[in-house]
């Protein structure tokens, strides 16, 4: 299992995928127009963080995190 490290990007909804790269990559879009903006900003932020040197995008699994409002007006839900 891999733990969060200083050097992981955190998740964040600063970009998103269009859905023309979504579909390039063999994904379905989601259903709800909420789930796609989560596919999209999972994927953007995949793609903007990738630099082939093995960084990982981390993003809490915690309530407490999650309640603190980081993603607070987003379609992300705890």
């Amino acid at each position: 299992m891999h733990s969060v490290r200083g050097q992981d990007a955190p998740f964040s909804f600063r970009f998103a995928a269009p859905e023309a790269a979504i579909e390039a990559l063999g994904l379905t879009p989601d259903r709800t127009k909420a789930d796609r903006a989560v596919q999209a900003a999972v994927i953007a932020a995949a793609a903007v963080e990738y630099d082939g040197a093995g960084r990982w995008i981390s993003y809490s699994r915690s309530h407490d995190w999650w309640a603190a409002g980081r993603y607070e007006g987003t379609p992300v839900t705890s």
